[in-house]
């Protein structure tokens, strides 16, 4: 199956594409997803090493929707799904 992810916010300057199509096995979950993302892309892996970090770090949606709604990182996703990874920022 094919996920899309998109990075939004000031992060999405930093990778080398709007888009990327991560290729997963059927019945993926999110965090097979995130570490294949980081496995495959260098610009990703030097942003974050793993996909706890990038949770910790990010606002991650499925279709639109926060995934502490569903299954955290063990949510399971289907082909055609789209992440969207929004860094969390915080100001002083």
């Amino acid at each position: 199956m094919i996920v899309k992810v998109r990075f939004r916010g000031p992060i999405a300057a930093r990778m080398s594409s709007d888009i990327y199509e991560i290729k997963a096995d059927n019945n993926a979950t999110l965090n097979d997803v995130l570490i294949n993302l980081i496995r495959e892309h260098e610009e990703v892996r030097d942003v974050w090493t793993s996909s706890e970090q990038m949770d910790r770090d990010t606002l991650l949606l499925r279709n639109d929707a926060d995934i502490g709604l569903f299954d955290g990182l063990e949510t399971k996703l289907d082909d055609g799904d789209e992440l969207i990874i929004l860094p969390l920022v915080h100001g002083g």
